[in-house]
């Protein structure tokens, strides 16, 4: 089974001051920790896809595709078609967001797992009762995925009848940070 790992980065965190993907946690910045555990885990590919030079320099020191999307301010589709284009030949696409810092590696490898076992239907992880990323779409959703526009995502897809789920105990893995009282917010509990 062939899994291509892509991960999206291209986002402008309008709701931040600044680049929240560069945003300190614990000594590292916050698009690390991804990029990291991509590194650890066999894909049959690893991409990533972003409008940030220092983030394509170090997804590419630890061997991962960088894409530069200079059409970022267009939408998430747009880093997502690059992502799927960059991909030479993969069974499935496993689509990773940039900004959630606390996914480990055993629910990456379990996620997996999963859609090993099912091989027809979309995965996702639900934090709770919240779904989130990373999301593993099978190739056959190639040509929808290459037609989406503007802010949407492959979640857009997702249907009870083409997807399943694996429900993540920990519900911190699937958060993210959308602007910066989620930043502190979480700073503070550390």
């Amino acid at each position: 089974m062939k899994i291509s790992a892509i991960i999206l980065a291209s986002g402008f965190s309008k709701r931040m001051p600044q680049n929240k993907l560069k945003l300190l946690i614990r000594e590292k910045k916050v698009y690390q920790y991804i990029i990291d555990n991509i590194e650890k885990i066999e894909f049959a590919e690893k991409i990533i896809v972003t409008n940030d030079s220092e983030i394509l320099l170090y997804a590419s020191e630890r061997k991962i595709k960088p894409v530069p999307n200079e059409t970022a301010h267009i939408g998430k589709s747009e880093s997502i078609k690059k992502g799927i284009k960059a991909s030479e030949s993969a069974d499935a696409y496993m689509f990773f967001v940039a900004d959630q810092p606390f996914l480990t590696i055993p629910t990456i490898k379990n996620l997996m797992e999963f859609y090993c076992k099912n091989k027809d239907y979309i995965i996702y992880p639900k934090y709770g009762n919240d779904r989130g990323s990373p999301v593993i779409l099978p190739s056959r959703y190639k040509n929808e995925l290459l037609k989406l526009e503007k802010d949407k995502g492959g979640a857009s897809l997702i249907n009870e009848n083409n997807s399943k789920f694996l429900i993540i105990e920990n519900t911190i893995e699937g958060f993210d940070i959308d602007d910066t009282e989620s930043y502190e917010k979480l700073v503070r509990h550390l």
